[in-house]
C-alpha cells in the first residue's frame, strides 16, 4: 500500500467515529498517528457538560478552564506503539484534557480498540518508497 492509500483508508475509518477529523501526522513505519478533532459550538457545550459531570477527575482546573472549553476549536490526539497522548492545544491544559477525554469517551472507544490492528496491517503492507 502506498502512503496516500493508507492515509485515505485511515481517514475514512476515523471519520466513521468522528466526522470532523483530520490526520495531522502519520508515520506508518513507526506506528504513529496524530489526529485533529474539530469542535462546533454544540460540541463545546457537550465538552463543558462532560467536564462538569466529571469534575472530580479534573483536579487541576482553574478559573480559565470553563472559558477555554467554550473557545477550543480543535484538539489533537496522538497514538503510537506506547499508547496515546493528548491535549495539544493553545488552551488551558485541563480544558484540553477534558475535550480529549470527551472525544475518546463519547466517540472513539471502539476506534481505539481497532486502531492498533489497523496500524499493524498498514505497517505490514506499506510500500517503502
Amino acid at each position: 500500500m502506498e502512503m496516500v492509500e493508507i492515509r485515505n483508508d485511515l481517514l475514512k475509518f476515523v471519520r466513521v467515529y468522528y466526522k470532523d477529523s483530520e490526520i495531522s501526522h502519520l508515520d506508518v513505519p513507526k506506528g504513529e498517528i496524530e489526529l485533529k478533532f474539530s469542535f462546533t459550538q454544540k460540541e463545546r457545550k457537550n465538552v463543558l457538560r462532560f467536564f462538569e459531570d466529571n469534575i472530580h477527575i479534573f483536579t487541576d482546573y482553574t478559573e480559565d478552564t470553563r472559558k477555554d472549553i467554550m473557545e477550543i476549536s480543535e484538539i489533537f490526539i496522538r497514538f503510537d506503539e506506547d499508547g496515546l497522548y493528548f491535549g495539544k492545544s493553545g488552551f488551558d491544559y485541563t480544558a484540553s484534557n477534558a475535550a480529549a477525554y470527551y472525544v475518546l469517551n463519547r466517540y472513539l472507544d471502539e476506534m481505539v480498540d481497532q486502531l492498533p490492528s489497523k496500524m499493524s496491517y498498514y505497517k505490514e503492507n506499506y510500500l517503502y518508497q
